[in-house]
């Protein structure tokens, strides 16, 4: 590996003192060090500061320093180009985020081979309005159908393989992957998976009804569509792994199946998976 490129969350490091050391310990093993010009600073000379639509072309591998939420903000376009991504953590919880901030030397091992492809699964999904797909999207952890307003609720139907599973009158519906279920789904009620597994989690929010309000899991040779999406205003929305939003209109119907692409994450360390999950989330405050 000689080519590395590092992406940073400035809400997260405001002063790039994370990033600055970050790239001080890659200028050590990198040929070249590839940043968003918009970040440009007085950095090591192997450092090329590049438009942000160009970051990931000449790149082996990504270092994201932020959370989660960075790592899920770029695995749509990095998960096509097959780029793994090693994440550090300054999130409050960080599942994906392989590293914490006194962990960053064994960024090192990056460069001698002393790392495993943690490959996640993804969500395709499209949108469907009036027989015309008008979005398609790809997801890491989960698509949410939600409405916006307070104390208001939304229909829907859930069929797979165009074979009707059930009606919900709730307040939303989370579709998500293993990874997603440490997400929004845990807080909803859903079971957390572990992510070498490959399903998808159906988990209502808050449902309206006795029969039906409890989290279902389908196989990844499943093609689930949420039909008829009934909204009481046009506050209805589609979000996407918490930073994309497409508002819905009444009768929308919502497809969701298994990605051809993957998230590869590079896992350095050899933490188990339940352990990352319950230790983080006892530490939580």
């Amino acid at each position: 590996m000689k080519n590395v490129t590092v992406i940073a969350n400035t809400k997260k490091d405001p002063t790039l003192e994370v990033t600055k050391k970050t790239v001080s310990i890659l200028s050590k093993h990198a040929d070249a060090v590839y940043m968003d010009k918009a970040l440009a600073y007085d950095a090591q000379p192997c450092v090329s500061f590049v438009e942000a639509d160009s970051l990931f072309e000449n790149t082996e591998a990504v270092i994201t320093i932020g959370g989660d939420g960075t790592i899920l903000r770029i695995a749509p376009e990095i998960c096509k180009r097959s780029i793994p991504v090693l994440g550090i953590n300054l999130g409050r919880v960080g599942f994906m985020a392989e590293l914490e901030t006194n962990e960053l030397e064994l960024i090192s091992k990056l460069f001698t081979s002393e790392y495993i492809i943690d490959s996640r699964m993804m969500l395709d999904i499209d949108v469907v309005r009036n027989g015309v797909k008008i979005h398609s999207f790809t997801a890491l952890n989960e698509v949410v159908i939600m409405n916006g307003s307070i104390s208001r609720m939304i229909e829907l139907d859930l069929f797979c393989n165009e074979s009707y599973v059930s009606s919900y009158h709730a307040d939303g519906l989370i579709l998500s992957t293993p990874t997603g279920s440490t997400a929004y789904s845990l807080s909803a009620g859903g079971a957390v998976i572990d992510p070498s597994l490959e399903c998808i989690l159906v988990t209502p929010v808050c449902a309206h009804s006795f029969h039906n309000s409890r989290p279902m899991v389908f196989s990844t040779s499943s093609e689930l569509t949420v039909k008829d999406v009934r909204v009481c205003d046009e506050n209805t929305y589609l979000t996407l792994d918490g930073n994309r939003n497409v508002q819905l209109s009444f009768g929308d119907s919502v497809l969701v199946k298994k990605s051809q692409y993957t998230t590869d994450l590079a896992r350095i360390k050899t933490t188990r998976f339940y352990n990352t999950v319950f230790t983080k989330l006892s530490e939580r405050r």
